[in-house]
C-alpha cells in the first residue's frame, strides 16, 4: 500500500495540463489508482460484518469482483502500451515519467493477475479439500465410538 501511495504522489507531481501523447496514460493511471483504492475500501468494509460466515462470503465475492475488474483494466493498459502511438509517450519528455509509471503499474498488475488467477482457480479446490477433511473428521469420532463399543462387548 505504501508503494501505491508513493506512486500516486509521483503521478500527481507529474500530472499537469497539456501533457499528452498518443495514448491516454493519465486517464489510465487515474482509473487504475482508483481501482486500487476501491479494492482497499472493499477490504475495510468487510470488518463491518459481525458474523464470520457473512464476512468470509463478502470478502470472497468482493475480492473476485475486484480482481476481474482489475484484470480487464490491466488488459486494456497492456493493449495501450503496445500501440504504435505509445512510442510518442516514451519519446516525449513531458509524458515519459507517466509512461514509466504506467509500465511499473502494469508489471505490478501482472503479479496481481497471477494472484487473481490463483484465487479463481485454486481457492475452490482448497475449499473442497477442506470440506472433505471436515467431513472425515466428523465421521472419525463415530467410527471410533462404534469400534470401542464393539470391543467392550466382546
Amino acid at each position: 500500500m505504501v508503494i501505491y501511495v508513493i506512486l500516486m504522489v509521483v503521478f500527481f507531481l507529474n500530472l499537469r495540463p497539456g501533457k499528452h501523447c498518443g495514448v491516454p496514460v493519465g486517464g489510465w493511471l487515474i482509473v487504475h489508482l482508483s481501482l486500487f483504492f476501491f479494492n482497499t475500501l472493499l477490504k475495510l468494509t468487510a470488518a463491518a460484518f459481525s458474523q464470520q460466515k457473512t464476512r468470509c462470503t463478502y470478502r470472497l465475492i468482493s475480492t473476485w469482483v475486484s480482481q476481474v475488474i482489475l484484470l480487464g483494466w490491466l488488459l486494456y493498459g497492456n493493449f495501450l502500451i503496445f500501440l504504435p502511438e505509445a512510442s510518442d509517450c516514451r519519446a516525449n519528455p513531458d509524458t515519459s515519467n507517466l509512461f514509466l509509471l504506467m509500465v511499473c503499474l502494469l508489471a505490478v498488475g501482472y503479479v496481481q493477475m497471477v494472484h487473481g488467477i490463483l484465487v479463481v482457480f485454486v481457492l475452490p479446490y482448497v475449499l473442497h479439500c477442506l470440506n472433505k477433511s471436515r467431513e472425515k473428521q466428523l465421521q472419525t469420532p463415530n467410527d471410533q465410538t462404534r469400534s470401542s463399543i464393539c470391543s467392550s462387548t466382546s
